[in-house]
């Protein structure tokens, strides 16, 4: 069969190897490490009468049910496989590191294991649970403490995954091959790590300070201390909101008042200019009946000439110069010479004083007309 991951040569070899390089399952683009072919391969070179078979993991990890196919199958191989962690086996690739008989890692590399994401909750939960069993099952850790790791995103070296159980050997950069297999003296090391994870690691020593608290403060105090501050931010919100309340009804109360003044005063604006306009009125009607009195009194009199237009002439003067008016139709002669006088009509009987009567009253109406623009 074609092997798409395993190193060429073999038929020849007695310990074949694998490489789970790369990230796990194909994805849209047809990239990544298909868990069905991995799983043929494996299956293939447990035919071949082995002496063992490697399996090298450099992988960030993937799709869980890839990885589930892959971490089946080196369980189930009668072939021996032996697991190397080459660098880094993160979330998927975790498991699968575990599922070796010998689990060998270099002095650098690591284990990350993090919450599944991706799906449903329901689904999310059945994965997380199906991860939790798959590594406690290789290691000295609990199914709890395993959901302690995941839950935070935890990043273990080669030193720590020996304490846990996580690995068997460290393969020494130094190239020192110092292979030391785990024994019951390791459980007592994971029981200490174990506690770390429950005691040590829980403190939030720098969130119990911003709240005021002691250090080394357990959950439920700092619990307490948030639910004190949220509800202390809830009252000072109810308050702020009830005065905030109160000024728009005293803004609104305001402008009622306001409303009511504005029109009151509009009210009151109207009846004055009504007022004023009729005093005006009034005024006016005084001043025309006074200034056609004055007129007709002239006209009676035989000052001013009995027509219309030289009628209406004498009252829009009056009207507007009552006074002035009145002094021109005084200065007139009591005569019909004087109806003559303001239409420019010369009686040669009137003699040099007809003359300078008649000069004097044109002179004023002149005066009177260019005062009033009445000409």
């Amino acid at each position: 069969m074609d092997l798409l991951y395993t190193i060429e040569g073999t038929e020849t070899t007695e310990n074949p190897i694998i490489l789970l390089y790369g990230d796990i399952g194909k994805d849209e683009s047809g990239n990544g490490i298909s868990g069905e072919q991995f799983t043929r391969e494996l299956m293939f070179l447990d035919t071949l009468n082995k002496k063992s078979i490697e399996v090298w993991i450099n992988s960030g990890g993937g799709l869980v049910q890839d990885g589930e196919q892959i971490y089946s199958a080196i369980l189930k191989s009668k072939t021996p496989v032996d697991t190397v962690n080459c660098g880094t086996a993160a979330s998927i690739a975790g498991p699968i590191f575990l599922a070796g008989r010998n689990r060998r890692m270099m002095d650098f590399a690591k284990v990350m294991m993090h919450p599944v994401s991706g799906g449903d909750d329901k689904s999310m939960k059945a994965f997380e649970a199906s991860i939790r069993t798959m590594l406690s099952k290789r290691s000295f850790l609990t199914e709890d403490d395993i959901k302690t790791l995941m839950d935070r995103t935890s990043w273990i070296m080669a030193k720590e995954c020996k304490d846990m159980g996580l690995c068997t050997e460290i393969d020494h950069s130094d190239k020192f091959n110092v292979k030391n297999m785990i024994s019951n003296s390791c459980k007592e090391v994971s029981n200490k790590v174990r506690q770390q994870l429950k005691t040590k690691k829980y403190t939030m020593n720098k969130v119990a300070n911003k709240l005021g608290l002691v250090a080394e403060s357990n959950e439920d105090a700092i619990l307490n201390a948030i639910e004190t501050m949220e509800n202390k931010y809830k009252a000072e919100a109810s308050e702020n909101k009830a005065k905030f309340d109160k000024f728009l009804d005293e803004m609104a109360e305001t402008k009622k008042a306001k409303d009511a003044a504005d029109a009151k005063y509009n009210e009151m604006k109207a009846k004055f200019d009504e007022m004023e306009k009729n005093k005006r009125d009034e005024a006016e009607a005084e001043a025309s009946n006074k200034a056609k009195a004055l007129v007709e009194e002239g006209v009676k009199a035989g000052k001013i000439k009995n027509d219309a237009k030289l009628i209406e002439t004498y009252n829009k003067m009056a009207k507007a110069n009552y006074e002035d008016t009145k002094s021109v139709i005084d200065a007139l002669p009591v005569n019909k010479v004087g109806a003559n006088i303001v239409t420019g009509t010369e009686n040669k009987a009137t003699g040099t004083e007809g003359q300078v009567v008649k000069h004097t009253a044109a002179a004023h109406m002149a005066a009177i007309a260019i005062k009033n623009k009445q000409f």
